[in-house]
């Protein structure tokens, strides 16, 4: 006892000395107050060590010839006052070391979803195929090649902005890290074994360079790799335009964004995009509204779509893009959840280069079509998806009917599974969407007045919904409509379900200070306005980023009032009704409409409308 209590109060005057008390609190002692400690004494036999710790009253639990430098020693297990007074006699102490557990392998729920054709999940993947010979093209803001996700494998590539000094890692918020490892990452990818070339063509704080991705896509085309598939999940402001033409000196033509996609998927290359996640109609963006693109929306663990997918014609299927588990950038090997079209986009180019090494095959059309064909029908619920968004948010989300540009209800992604399904025969050239091909009794015409921006940023379209949900466009114009002036569209139509859309580039509405508004006629009859009518209208506050309301100014002393070009829009709408109206129609075609209008947004930013003839 004497001992024991002589070591105590000598373990109390050396713990500032020796540090071991001062590490208490970092050490983890167990229910007994006691921890592991590597014990060892310079020049030592075994022997004298354990007699060392005997003098002390401690034992060795466990007798080994470990070496601490060139020293025996053994594991003591003792109260930090006991190592303290192994200190105090000469004996050198080491604390015990824990790192973080790591944690249980967890599978990412979205490939646990696509090798399955319904839900429960099952926790498992079980797809064989991981693309080996075949090449991921991202491009994005770098990939980071440290990552623990691509350990083992050279990622090549090119800094086509040259923000980095030429260097393609990601060194921004992990972007391109994390559509990579989705796509082709290990433990989180669907082709774990494709190869990965990095095009920088997005920046750390200003967005995505056009031209850079037109270069990036053009770069896949022209490298040397066989089985190639680029993934573009960017998505800047206002999308990239269809409409800009770009000079070619060499084949002394013009060409769109659309053009180099159509000419990439000629050539072997798999386009796969995000759809973008800004609950718009997708087909006002690009590159996810290209025709020759794959453009994917978003649906979450339930089946149900992303609240902030886009929609429309211009979606060709839905992947896992909500809480996706992936690699972390400027980690050894880190994971984060990340949410978007920009992680579902990566599982279609995942699947894509499953199918091209799986059946050795470049050619781009009957990847596409084999991706689509794969694809499970009816499992997503988008209706459930509105439902629940609109008890959240009342008319936020626009979404009322969906429709794939190769028909039927939304399609969900499936990886390719054992075994081997034969390839499409059919690989159909992928267009855009269809126009109305048929005329009925009824007049569709929309009306617009434009502000001063009107010209170039406004955007409107009109579609017919089939019952299978498939859309046709009836009327559309991209920008020109000049400042004060009335622009009439107009379209005679079968009896069914249309669509209202439009859309404006920068999303700040009309101008507050001008009189400016869309309006849908139905047979003459105003069915949906919006615009500059009501006491307020919605514009972005650019310094927080959201939508606030403004008092409508007083209007100018030449303002056209309001009602009265309603009115003429009214007017010449039936004008168009009359001129149009063929004379076999039948008497009672007015007598059956009925319109129904969403809550639209004020402004145009998100306008929308639902007509039923």
């Amino acid at each position: 006892m004497m001992r024991r209590s002589w070591l105590l109060l000598g373990a109390l005057a050396l713990a500032g000395a020796s540090g071991v008390a001062d590490e208490e609190e970092k050490m983890k002692l167990g229910a007994d107050g006691k921890a592991l400690f590597l014990v060892s004494k310079p020049g030592a036999t075994s022997e004298a060590l354990a007699a060392a710790l005997g003098e002390l009253g401690l034992e060795s639990s466990i007798v080994s010839t470990l070496e601490a430098g060139q020293a025996l020693a053994t594991i003591v297990r003792t109260d930090v006052a006991g190592a303290s007074a192994c200190k105090a006699h000469g004996l050198t102490v080491q604390a015990d070391k824990w790192t973080k557990k790591l944690a249980e392998e967890t599978l990412p729920w979205g490939l646990d979803r696509i090798d399955q054709p319904s839900l429960p999940l099952d926790g498992e993947y079980a797809s064989p195929y991981g693309g080996a010979g075949a090449t991921l093209f991202v491009a994005d803001n770098g990939v980071d090649a440290s990552h623990a996700a691509f350990a083992n494998r050279t990622i090549t590539g090119i800094d086509m902005i040259q923000e980095g000094g030429g260097d393609h890692i990601d060194v921004c918020d992990g972007h391109g890290t994390h559509a990579a490892a989705v796509a082709a990452g290990r433990g989180y990818g669907v082709a774990p074994l494709a190869d990965i070339v990095s095009l920088k063509v997005c920046s750390c704080n200003d967005g995505c360079s056009e031209l850079a991705t037109i270069w990036a896509i053009l770069y896949a085309k022209r490298h040397k790799a066989t089985k190639k598939v680029i993934n573009l999940s960017i998505f800047g402001l206002g999308g990239f335009t269809a409409e800009r033409q770009i000079y070619d000196r060499q084949r002394q033509k013009y060409f769109t964004f659309d053009d180099v996609i159509a000419d990439a998927v000629r050539n072997g290359v798999t386009v796969v995009t995000a759809a973008g996640s800004g609950r718009h109609d997708a087909c006002f963006f690009r590159p996810g509204g290209a025709p020759g693109a794959i453009n994917v929306g978003a649906t979450g663990p339930d089946d149900r779509l992303s609240l902030r997918t886009n929609w429309g014609p211009c979606v060709d299927i839905f992947a896992p893009g909500v809480d996706v588990l992936t690699a972390k950038a400027n980690t050894m090997n880190g994971a984060w959840m990340r949410s978007g079209t920009s992680l579902a986009a990566p599982h279609v180019a995942g699947v894509a280069l499953q199918i091209a090494a799986a059946y050795d095959t470049s050619d781009a059309l009957v990847i596409r079509a084999h991706i689509l064909a794969l694809a499970k029908r009816g499992m997503v619920d988008e209706h459930l998806t509105i439902e629940a968004a609109q008890r959240i948010a009342p008319g936020a989300f626009p979404v009322t009917r969906l429709a794939m540009r190769m028909g039927g209800p939304p399609l969900l992604l499936q990886a390719l599974t054992a075994p081997l399904p034969r390839l499409p025969t059919d690989a159909p050239q992928p267009s855009g969407t269809p126009t109305l091909s048929v005329t009925g009794p009824h007049n569709l015409t929309v009306v617009v007045s434009g502000d001063a921006y009107a010209s170039e940023e406004l955007w409107v379209r009109l579609y017919k919904v089939n019952a299978d949900l498939t859309h046709e466009l009836c009327l559309e114009q991209n920008g020109g409509f000049p400042q004060g002036q009335l622009v009439v569209g107009t379209s005679m139509v079968p009896a069914g379900d249309y669509m209202f859309v439009a859309y404006d580039v920068y999303e700040d509405g009309y101008d507050p200070e001008e009189y400016a508004f869309h309006a849908v006629y139905v047979d003459g009859t105003l069915v949906y306005h919006s615009g500059n009518r009501a006491a307020s209208v919605t514009r972005v506050d650019a310094t927080r980023g959201k939508p606030v309301a403004v008092a409508t100014p007083d209007a100018p002393a030449n303002a056209v009032p309001l009602a009265p070009t309603i009115a003429a829009a009214a007017s010449l709408a039936a004008k168009a009704v009359v001129a149009a109206q063929p004379d076999t129609a039948p008497a009672s075609a007015t007598s059956t409409l009925h319109a129904t209008a969403l809550a639209p947004t004020p402004g145009h930013a998100r306008a929308r409308a639902i007509v039923q003839l």
